[in-house]
């Protein structure tokens, strides 16, 4: 099953200079709930003196949960909580099927702790699959443990990193493109491969795709969606995952024509992942 399966500011202030050096310069906590997917988003902002290591401290979390740690700006650290309930967009009469993102439960302020040596994040008991996008400067050293079980000790982030079943790996640089890699059944990169939906159809990244129509109305804008696309390479479908339903992005991706795609010397339906 294909699944596209997206936090929070908050802050203390350093005291002493017996803390490395540590001087929060602001902290900040925003809360969003029903329309997005991002739920929680806190920051904790630091002076140019900052020099500590991060200790990231992961509770309950679920077999599709993923953590990923990407490094940032110099000067902050920015937590984000996504959840995600599926909706099934498969073919019917399929063994197999695609599935939407949906915006999922709420998740409680408390569930997440963020200050400028540590993020606590502990799993509320909710329904669907979630993602901790954790931004830090680049170089900081992390550890990493889930469940009291060590997963990395000071380990310095110059790359994106994820933490999935208590496994350190290759993360996603940004946002979009780590809940894009949820749509995996293994949490892999979608741009890997295509795959058999059933019915003639085909996932297939969008990257494969020719665009012979329309591609500048995409110009400014910032999104996700899952479109389905027929065999002459005609859009059938939109569905605006971020933001959601978008009345200007659901218009200008129904604008769009592509090259029909061939696959072993036929024509096939296909469905993919637009973000930008």
């Amino acid at each position: 099953m294909k699944k596209l399966s997206f936090l929070v500011l908050i802050g203390v202030f350093g005291l002493g200079c017996t803390i490395a050096a540590i001087k929060l310069v602001s902290a900040q906590t925003q809360s969003q709930t029903n329309n997005s997917l991002t739920k929680l988003t806190k920051t904790v902002t630091l002076d140019s003196g900052w020099d500590a290591g991060l200790n990231i401290g992961l509770g309950g979390l679920a077999s599709g949960d993923v953590v990923n740690i990407v490094p940032g700006g110099t000067g902050r650290i920015v937590s984000k909580v996504v959840t995600i309930a599926d909706m099934p967009v498969g073919v019917p009469d399929s063994n197999t099927s695609l599935t939407a993102p949906l915006p999922g439960a709420d998740v409680p302020e408390n569930s997440l702790q963020v200050s400028s040596t540590d993020v606590s994040f502990q799993r509320p008991a909710i329904q669907g699959r979630i993602l901790l996008y954790i931004e830090v400067p680049e170089g900081t050293k992390v550890s990493v443990t889930a469940d009291a079980s060590r997963v990395v000790n000071a380990y310095p982030v110059s790359a994106p990193l994820n933490v999935k079943g208590g496994v350190l790996g290759k993360g996603q640089s940004t946002l979009g493109k780590a809940i894009v890699m949820l749509m995996d059944p293994e949490n892999g990169d979608p741009s890997d491969g295509i795959k058999g939906l059933g019915g003639n159809k085909y996932f297939v990244p969008y990257e494969k795709l020719s665009v012979t129509n329309g591609q500048n109305s995409l110009v400014g804008l910032s999104f996700i969606a899952n479109i389905d696309i027929d065999e002459s390479g005609t859009v059938t479908t939109v569905r605006v995952l971020q933001p959601l339903n978008s009345p200007q992005v659901s218009n200008a991706l129904n604008g769009l024509r592509f090259e029909p795609f061939i696959l072993n010397g036929a024509t096939v339906k296909v469905s993919t992942v637009v973000k930008q």
